[in-house]
């Protein structure tokens, strides 16, 4: 049931749609297109419009509706401020798109796993990669403290340990040059 309260007119078929924590932001992505759009639902005007890196797979809000994540097929995950409508960020998964993603409850943390089995957890004011673990189907607590996942048949449970970045150094074993990120205990 439910009363329906409006109908917002789009201009291509919508794809998929996301519901800002506070209702006052509604993101659509067309399915024909790479536009996302940040919409009034009272109202069903578009306050923003947004052009993709590639066809989206998934979105999501940040818990206080200002900050809007957007997973494409090009690998990358977009972060736009949709008050301002500048980009955040942009995130880079180097073997794999997001398939799944969500933010801890305080915004502090964008979880993010695809079909290349890694679960990554990231700064999303900063675009820095906090953790990258093994699993799919994973899912981050609310405190952002406990990660779930599914490796192979069974699942793992991990505490996620709180702490700034301790040093970066470069990683041999990269050839491209990725850091390597150690975090010490805060």
């Amino acid at each position: 049931g439910g009363r329906e309260l409006r109908r917002i007119k789009t201009m291509n078929r919508p794809g998929l749609l996301a519901l800002d924590p506070n209702g006052v932001h509604l993101a659509v992505s067309s399915s024909s297109s790479l536009d996302v759009f940040g919409c009034d639902p009272a109202s069903g005007k578009v306050v923003q419009q947004f052009r993709a890196g590639g066809p989206v797979l998934c979105l999501a809000w940040h818990p206080e509706g200002n900050l809007l994540a957007v997973a494409c097929h090009d690998g990358h995950i977009y972060l736009w401020d949709i008050t301002t409508g500048k980009s955040q960020a942009v995130l880079t998964s180097v073997l794999s798109s997001a398939i799944r993603m969500s933010f801890s409850n305080n915004g502090d943390v964008l979880m993010t796993w695809g079909w290349d089995g890694a679960v990554r957890l990231w700064n999303p004011w900063t675009g820095q990669p906090l953790v990258i673990s093994p699993g799919i189907n994973a899912h981050l607590s609310g405190d952002g403290q406990h990660l779930v996942a599914r490796q192979g048949s069974k699942l793992v449970l991990r505490k996620v340990a709180s702490g700034g970045e301790y040093r970066t150094l470069p990683n041999p074993a990269a050839p491209s040059g990725e850091l390597l990120y150690y975090g010490a205990p805060s």
